[in-house]
């Protein structure tokens, strides 16, 4: 690598904010295609290592050793030893791992259509020592999620080949198409202990989270329901027909009474409450908490910034109650 790449390189990794990373990248002509082929990274807040590939994907772990950090923290935030995860769209690992890495007796399903991605997540888990946990704690299931059980076709991306896939790609962007079987969460419930139910899901399927959602009716209401991570990304949502209202309406009616937005450059704020209804004004990308006020009363005060328990993973988070 030239000596004019590495010190723009260096320059972007020092850059002090997390609003204006690609801003400033673009600013330095920083690429995803920069990033080094498998090259080995030691990643922030649990030190978990990761193999980056050239893709848009790996971009905050490559250059700033993070990735939806965010994100990351709030779910180690809310789940209690034992608690058990289904990591829907679980891409290289990142969140199934976390989760895994944080107890090592909890229960991690990780949902990915892509054979590859599900082949990159046993190597990560591998890196991180963790392997002797696969097929006992840590569940790896390569299908899609949806609202009911069948066959689906997903796109494979030319620009992202390790990027999650879309079903509404442009054709000039599609490399090339696969069909993986689709179930919904209910139906897989079937297979799990009740005892290991999720307490937590994370969902980020590029625009099928509404699916997701329907197919999971009995999961939302039943007395030990999973608080939800949703991403909103207003593309691929609007492409499948659905708005964030949708979302939120869905949840409603499954007994959610409280929900935070948070995006990837800011910590998550009220958007909506029983007891404070505030218009929901969702035009940004990011992610929807949803919890049961009533089911979930000790992750509602751990949202609102009640002390952790002593020895808890359980980084402070300052919760911003206007909406904007």
């Amino acid at each position: 690598m030239k000596h004019a790449e590495l010190l723009r390189i260096k320059c972007l990794s020092r850059w002090p904010l997390r609003r204006g990373r690609r801003r400033f990248a673009r600013l330095l002509n920083v690429t995803c295609n920069d990033i080094p082929d498998g090259e080995l990274v030691s990643s922030q807040p649990l030190g978990l290592c990761f193999r980056t590939h050239p893709d848009d994907v790996y971009f905050d772990l490559s250059y700033f050793k993070e990735y939806e950090r965010f994100e990351t923290e709030l779910m180690l935030k809310l789940l209690r030893p034992g608690d058990s995860v289904f990591d829907v769209g679980a891409n290289f690992g990142w969140f199934s791992l976390h989760a895994l890495k944080s107890d090592p007796q909890r229960h991690v399903w990780a949902f990915e259509p892509q054979t590859e991605l599900c082949e990159e997540i046993r190597s990560n888990t591998a890196l991180n020592d963790l392997e002797l946990l696969l097929d006992q704690k840590l569940h790896i299931i390569n299908l899609a999620v949806g609202s009911s059980r069948g066959k689906l076709t997903l796109n494979k991306l030319k620009s992202a080949s390790h990027a999650l896939t879309t079903s509404f790609a442009k054709a000039e962007q599609i490399e090339s198409t696969f069909t993986v079987p689709i179930r919904p969460l209910d139906e897989i419930l079937m297979e799990v202990p009740e005892n290991l139910w999720p307490a937590f899901v994370k969902c980020d399927v590029e625009g099928a989270e509404m699916e997701v959602l329907r197919g999971s009716h009995k999961l939302c209401s039943s007395p030990s329901k999973p608080v939800w991570l949703l991403e909103i990304n207003l593309e691929t949502s609007g492409c499948a027909g659905w708005v964030p209202a949708d979302m939120i309406a869905f949840l409603e009616e499954h007994g959610y009474t409280d929900f935070f937005f948070l995006s990837h450059a800011h910590r998550p704020r009220l958007v909506r409450s029983r007891k404070r209804p505030v218009d929901i004004r969702l035009q940004r990308n990011g992610n929807i908490v949803a919890l049961d006020g009533d089911a979930h009363s000790w992750q509602m005060q751990a949202m609102i910034g009640r002390r952790p328990e002593q020895g808890r993973i359980s980084p402070k988070f300052i919760v911003d109650r206007t909406s904007r």
